[in-house]
C-alpha cells in the first residue's frame, strides 16, 4: 500500500470513529476489519483525502525570523517537519511518500539576483544573451549547477558567520508548499497562481520575454517569493527517481548508471519551480526536471540555504 493510501485509510477510520459517537451505532455492527477494508476500497476508488491537514504537514514552530547577510541577501527561517513529497500525477514526481526533515534551516527569500551574483563572482554570465533584462533585482540566469555551487563556496568564504549551499529537493519542496498539501502553495486550483508567480499566462503570453524582478509577486505563507515560476531553481540533488519508502533528510547525490536513451543522465542535476514561460502545470510545488550540471540557460537560476557556522 502506498504512503498516500495509508494516509487516506487512517483519515477515514478516524472520521468514522467520530461519526460513531454521534450515530445510532448500527453502522458499527460490521466487524472492525471488514469496516477497515470497506473504507480502504472507498479511498482507492473515490480518491478521498482525509488527512492533509493532519498528516501531510507537521511542521515545527516557525519563528518568522529572518536574517540578512553582508551583501544584502535575506533568508527566512524554515522549521523542521514532516510532509508528503511528490505527486501521483507525473511519473518522475512519484511515488508520493512521507519525508521528515530533522533540522531547521534558512532559505533565501528570493532567487539570487544579478547584483548579488556580481558582488560574489565579479562576472555576469547573462550578458549579451537573449531573454534577459539587466538590472540589480532581476534573477541571475545562464548559471549552471556548477556555477551555483561555486557561488555558494565563495559566499561561504566571504561570510564569517555562515556557510551556504543549494537546497535539497526535499527542502525546496517543503519550503515551497509552506504548509499546503495542494498542487500549489495556494491550493489545488491555479486560479490564484498569478498572485504568487510569473508564468506563461501573465508573463510570456502577455509579451514579456525574460524573467521579472524578484519579489514583485506575493510571498507564500513562509515569506518566500517566486517559489512558483519566474525562473527554475537548481537543487543540490542529482535528478533521478525517488525512493519508494518513507525517508528522513533525503539527498540524492549518488551517481546513477546512464540511461541508454539519455546518455547524460548521470550528469543531470534537479531543478524546481517553473519559469516565466512555463504553463501552470509545470509551476506546481511537486514539479521537477533535470539538466546537465554544466547547462546555462535562460530559465535557470537558484536560491541558497544559509547555515550558521556553529551548526556546520
Amino acid at each position: 500500500m502506498s504512503n498516500l493510501m495509508r494516509c487516506h485509510s487512517v483519515g477515514l477510520t478516524r472520521w468514522h470513529t467520530t461519526q460513531y459517537r454521534r450515530s445510532d451505532h448500527s453502522l458499527f455492527e460490521i466487524p472492525h476489519m471488514r469496516l477497515k477494508s470497506v473504507l480502504l476500497v472507498a479511498a482507492t476508488l473515490l480518491g478521498l483525502s482525509g488527512c492533509e491537514k493532519e498528516t501531510v504537514y507537521r511542521p515545527g514552530k516557525r519563528t518568522n525570523q529572518s536574517v540578512t547577510n553582508s551583501i544584502g541577501m535575506q533568508f527566512q527561517h524554515i522549521p523542521a517537519g514532516t510532509f508528503l513529497m511528490g505527486s501521483k500525477d507525473v511519473s518522475n514526481e512519484s511515488p508520493v511518500r512521507s519525508v521528515r526533515l530533522t533540522k531547521d534551516f534558512f532559505l533565501g527569500t528570493t532567487e539570487v539576483t544579478q547584483s548579488q551574483w556580481i558582488k560574489v563572482m565579479r562576472t555576469s554570465p547573462w550578458s549579451e544573451k537573449e531573454n534577459v533584462t539587466h538590472g540589480d533585482n532581476y534573477p541571475a540566469t545562464f548559471v549552471s549547477w556548477t556555477d551555483a555551487v561555486q557561488f555558494c563556496r565563495k559566499l561561504s568564504q566571504l561570510d564569517a558567520d555562515a556557510s551556504y549551499r543549494l537546497p535539497t529537493e526535499a527542502e525546496w519542496e517543503y519550503a515551497c508548499r509552506a504548509g499546503s498539501g495542494g498542487k500549489y502553495t495556494s491550493g489545488n486550483s491555479s486560479r490564484k497562481l498569478g498572485d504568487l508567480a510569473w508564468h506563461r499566462d501573465n508573463a510570456f503570453d502577455a509579451g514579456y520575454k525574460s524573467p521579472m524582478q524578484v519579489a514583485t509577486k506575493s510571498s507564500n505563507n513562509w515569506g518566500l517569493h517566486d517559489m512558483h515560476g519566474n525562473v527554475n531553481e537548481w537543487c543540490h540533488d542529482r535528478f533521478k527517481p525517488y525512493e519508494s519508502s518513507d525517508t528522513v533528510d533525503p539527498s540524492n547525490d549518488e551517481a546513477v548508471a546512464p540511461d541508454p536513451d539519455r546518455k547524460v543522465l548521470n550528469q543531470l542535476r534537479a531543478f524546481r519551480g517553473g519559469a516565466w514561460y512555463f504553463n501552470s502545470k509545470n509551476c506546481r510545488s511537486a514539479y521537477r526536471d533535470g539538466e546537465n550540471a554544466t547547462a546555462r540557460k535562460d530559465h535557470l537560476g537558484f536560491r541558497v540555504v544559509r547555515i550558521p557556522k556553529a551548526e556546520t
